[in-house]
């Protein structure tokens, strides 16, 4: 239990090292990208098809996905690819920030559990891809990182999607 904490603390520096003093370095030692990890980043997209436009807010958080998923392009399959570009640490920031806002905002609308089991699962991803990556398996990550591409869009929209049905966002 203590190794696990020990091993999810240092997941946690590294992540806020790459915030912070590596800011343009790449979250994976090697000098390659995957095409589903890449691929996968336009998923993205879509929850900005469960947020209705009713509001500036509405249009301002659709269009952070929109920016969200041009930074996730470009920075794992793009112009970024394995070598160090401002683009890793703009993409991981946003990322980073979506994450927390998505917490957030779905904290305010929906179940508890909800929130902690949707927000679980892609992190799990994102835990393992950083894992694979301090274990240099290549397969690992790509895998974990194409998961994460995957179930985080798809766990957003389907809450967005839900907060909709009863809610407007945003007011």
């Amino acid at each position: 239990m203590f190794s696990l904490l020990s091993y999810m603390l240092d997941i946690i520096s590294k992540h806020i090292r790459l915030l912070t003093t590596d800011f343009s370095q790449s979250n994976h030692p090697w000098k390659k990208v995957s095409k589903w990890a890449g691929y996968t980043g336009i998923l993205y997209l879509m929850p900005i098809f469960f947020i209705n436009s009713n509001n500036l807010y509405s249009n301002i958080y659709q269009l952070l996905w929109v920016i969200q998923t041009a930074f996730v392009l470009a920075s794992d399959y793009g112009w970024g690819g394995p070598t160090p570009h401002i683009l890793h640490g703009i993409d991981r920031l946003l990322a980073t920030c979506m994450v927390l806002s998505t917490i957030i905002i779905t904290s305010l609308y929906l179940n508890p559990a909800f929130v902690i089991i949707g927000s679980l699962i892609p992190l799990y991803f994102v835990y393992q891809s950083m894992v694979a990556a301090k274990e240099n398996n290549w397969n690992k990550y790509v895998l974990n990182h194409t998961l994460w591409h995957i179930t985080g869009p798809i766990i957003v929209s389907y809450a967005l999607y839900k907060i909709q049905l009863t809610h407007s966002l945003f007011e």
